[in-house]
């Protein structure tokens, strides 16, 4: 593959390119990561906003349609981008019975998605196209070491959750150039990083496919074994593998999908079925180590694309596999087939992939797999995403302390005190997560947890300290509603009659308003001078006034610009809610203070009673008290 896994340049969806992101030298035995590879692919994956990703890789003997299969995978995958795709579920009878036109392949109509970006296969088949993996037809090898898309796709599960999916490609194990150890580094990095293996091999499942598998699934069992000796027993490590089985010749004409489905099961069971294989298989190893172990089987595309001068014409390939790709395609990338990928229990994220990748590698660095090295890098693993987990916990718990409702800061002993809660509990989360693996790994992640944590609560005070300096910019709309106020109330001082009793009680309305206003702001103040000092409320108060001026200017220019009825209206509603952002924080104190009976007291409110009339409902407000009646007073006229 000539690609560079290296680039700067940002690519969209179609235009993604695949990425070396590890490199297996067969001479020296040597596996690495790319770099920048795996920093591209990790930006992409951070740039989807997913919690969770999703790796779908293919493995197998080399020059068996792989790399050819993944690129009918983008296909479905970029047609189905953000579309509710409309996939037949196995048992839906409709999608069973159905399998031949009622005329044979004449009325047969491949699918759209196979259509939709023109009617050949030009993914991947020259060296320098980035549309797709690098295939050709015929003989020659194509794909060194492993290799992934470099943009994901996003699918949503049943859940709810929206994972980033990736493809995987990777070299061809089990040829003559590669020994018993590179083959078994080959399926075990793809084992341990991919949600659902698919096993790609020819013709049938044999012993001899399935015993390829043996050295890995060795190191693999002693390395739980290990572990589980110490830690009690563990769930499965890995999660689906599938046996995708190539130019299926058993299917007959009349068979409908339901019969061929059980055809794959029983094909499936002669090998791997526990009661029906020896108690010491590599089957019975698989079925312990794998959460689900499955078959599909697809016929053979046609001899047309086996001829090297190939063009990737669909119109070439046999209309039977494409019904059968059809039905496979839907199910690999549609709930419940599609899944998190997730580590001894534990999803991984964009942010922890690159380093679980590398603790992998790691451990595979000679290509020689060995229980001790596994072991160490399961652990590894295991400790990132309990730390990631533990690390989510305490900012959850720290903003839900200095939330939206504490929007003005919180008392710096209360911040302490809401981290050290925060702290212990993340450190229980990690406690309770980290069961795999020995103890100084345990404790040297843990390590870096509590410094990561202590970074964070430096970031949280300094947080609290820009807000409770903020915490009087709030009021700057409120303290240019008391200067209008006041000037309304002065002008009112000369513009009316001072015996005129409506002036009288509007000045004292407004008077009454601003001062509460002024009173609000004073005590807040105080409250801030007495938690932080003078230096700290004065600067707070230095950023309301400044805040109030350039507010109030701003709306002055705005009354400028456009004097018109509707303007002044928008003007209006827009620095009544600036005002009501202001009173927000106060609100929000009194209700802390209030008793909850106080704020369920209707004694005083009026109340409607609804009484049946004929259809619909007649309501009637209850008169207020005699007493309350006769201390309303009617407001008196203003005289000329």
């Amino acid at each position: 593959m000539s690609q560079d896994p290296s680039g700067s340049a940002p690519v969209s969806k179609v235009d993604g390119r695949p990425l070396q992101l590890v490199t297996i030298k067969m001479d020296d035995n040597e596996v690495r990561v790319n770099d920048e590879a795996m920093e591209e692919l990790t930006k992409n994956l951070e740039a989807t906003r997913c919690d969770k990703i999703s790796v779908v890789s293919i493995m197998g003997a080399y020059r068996t349609g792989k790399s050819f299969m993944l690129d009918l995978f983008l296909r479905y995958l970029r047609y189905t981008d953000g579309k509710e795709d409309s996939y037949y579920p196995l048992d839906d009878p409709v999608a069973l019975n159905r399998r031949r036109g009622s005329s044979g392949d004449a009325d047969f109509n491949p699918p759209e998605w196979l259509l939709a970006q023109g009617d050949s296969l030009q993914e991947g088949q020259k060296a320098t196209d980035s549309h797709g993996f690098h295939w050709r037809p015929g003989m020659d090898k194509c794909t060194e070491g492993i290799w992934v898309w470099s943009m994901p796709f996003v699918r949503k599960l049943n859940s709810g959750d929206k994972v980033a999916l990736v493809l995987m490609d990777t070299q061809g194990a089990w040829d003559s150039k590669m020994t018993k150890e590179q083959s078994a580094t080959v399926f075990g990095l793809t084992a341990v990083l991919s949600s659902k293996q698919i096993y790609n091999i020819s013709k049938q499942i044999q012993e001899d496919k399935v015993e390829n598998l043996h050295f890995f699934m060795e190191v693999a069992s002693a390395a739980l074994r290990v572990s589980g000796d110490k830690n009690g027993e563990q769930g499965k490590p890995f999660q689906c593998l599938e046996f995708l089985v190539r130019d299926w010749a058993n299917f007959d004409d009349d068979m409908t999908v339901r019969e061929c489905v059980a055809q794959m099961n029983e094909h499936l069971a002669q090998h791997m079925d526990e009661h029906r294989v020896r108690e010491d298989s590599t089957a019975v190893a698989l079925n312990k180590m794998f959460e689900s172990v499955s078959c599909f089987c697809l016929p053979h595309p046609g001899l047309m694309i086996q001829k090297k001068g190939w063009s990737g014409k669909l119109a070439d390939i046999d209309p039977d596999f494409i019904r059968f790709l059809d039905f496979y395609v839907r199910s690999v990338f549609t709930d419940p087939h599609l899944h998190a990928k997730s580590i001894l229990g534990k999803d991984l994220s964009p942010q922890t992939f690159g380093p679980v990748v590398n603790a992998f590698v790691e451990a595979f660095a000679n290509a020689v797999p060995a229980a001790a090295t596994f072991t160490q890098a399961m652990a590894r693993s295991s400790n990132l995403l309990g730390k990631e987990q533990a690390i989510n916990e305490y900012k959850s718990d720290m903003e839900a302390a200095m939330g939206p409702k504490n929007g003005s800061g919180i008392k710096p002993d209360q911040l302490e005190q809401a981290a050290r809660k925060a702290k212990t509990m993340a450190l229980q989360s990690f406690s309770k997560q980290t069961l795999f693996g020995p103890d100084d790994e345990r404790e040297k992640t843990k390590e870096e947890l509590v410094k990561e944590i202590d970074g964070l609560l430096d970031y949280y005070k300094d947080e609290n300290k820009r807000r409770m300096d903020k915490s009087l910019a709030a009021f700057a709309g409120v303290t240019v509603l008391v200067i209008v106020l006041y000037l309304i109330d002065k002008f009112t001082d000369f513009a009316c009659d001072w015996y005129s009793d409506t002036c009288v009680k509007f000045s004292n309305i407004l008077f009454s308003i601003y001062f509460t206003i002024i009173v609000v702001i004073a005590v807040n103040v105080f409250l801030l001078y007495r938690d932080r000092g003078q230096v700290a409320a004065a600067s707070a108060l230095m950023e309301m006034v400044k805040e109030s001026v350039n507010l109030g200017l701003g709306y002055a220019e705005k009354v400028k610009e456009h004097p018109d009825k509707q303007h002044l209206v928008a003007v209006a509603r827009s620095f009544a809610s600036d005002c009501s952002a202001g009173l927000r924080p106060v609100y929000n104190k009194v209700i802390d203070v209030i008793q909850p009976s106080a704020l369920h007291d209707t004694t005083d409110l009026p109340t409607l009673k609804g009484k049946k009339k004929g259809s619909g409902i007649e309501m009637t407000e209850t008169k207020p008290s005699a007493d309350k009646a006769a201390a309303t007073r009617r407001r008196p006229r203003r005289s000329d």
